[in-house]
């Protein structure tokens, strides 16, 4: 008897523009932050950060053209649903809570916290680079410790969530898809846009420091 050597159904949850956003927005903001100590190093700094911008510019014009699970309306709708089920939680009752509910508005709040983040993160950052102001190197500083820690509390949720579930929650952001039957999420990966994106913004972070 033959064994079944068949490959296991998947579906596809995230495309390919979403996921390259992704890597090279962790990767700006990393470079950033192990640049901004040194003084030799703040044209790399800020290629960094400016990159930041246009990888940001990309993803709010993206919220509203892309597909369905990275638009705006659809991160809205899952932060009310997880306010919602905040509002109604009661500490007494947690063995009938919908634990997974609260679990992916943990997942969606890190992830729109660090958008917001980068805002006042990146404004400042570009008003020290053309001139310089004591209060604003401070709120500077405190951005990007905030938006670290940040950081941290995203990939430690993703751990503990993947643990709770069983389930590698850090798979969709490697290969756009997940084991399972069932219909994708999104229909096409998008490759050429991913690439046009990382031509662009790595242009775009060579032509901000020359």
């Amino acid at each position: 008897m033959k064994a079944d050597t068949s490959p296991s159904p998947t579906r596809r949850v995230t495309d390919a523009p979403t996921r390259m956003f992704h890597w090279l927005f962790a990767l700006c903001f990393t470079g950033a932050y192990l640049t901004s100590e040194s003084e030799r190093v703040q044209v790399v700094h800020a290629a960094f950060g400016y990159t930041m911008v246009a990888l940001l510019v990309f993803r709010l014009i993206y919220g509203w053209l892309g597909p369905r699970p990275v638009r705006w309306s659809s991160v809205i709708t899952k932060l009310k649903s997880g306010w919602a089920w905040c509002r109604t939680f009661q500490l007494q009752d947690v063995s009938a809570a919908n634990l997974r509910s609260a679990q992916n508005f943990a997942l969606v709040l890190a992830t729109s916290c660090l958008f917001v983040l980068a805002v006042p993160l990146i404004l400042s950052g570009h008003v020290l680079y053309v001139g310089t102001s004591d209060w604003l190197e401070s709120l500077h500083e405190l951005a990007a410790n905030i938006m670290l820690l940040s950081v941290l509390a995203h990939l430690g949720l993703l751990l503990f969530i993947s643990f709770l579930r069983g389930t590698n929650l850090a798979i969709p952001m490697w290969c756009g898809r997940v084991p399972g039957a069932g219909p994708d999420l999104v229909t096409d990966p998008r490759v050429w846009l991913a690439f046009v994106l990382l031509m662009v913004s790595s242009a775009f972070g060579v032509w901000s420091v020359l």
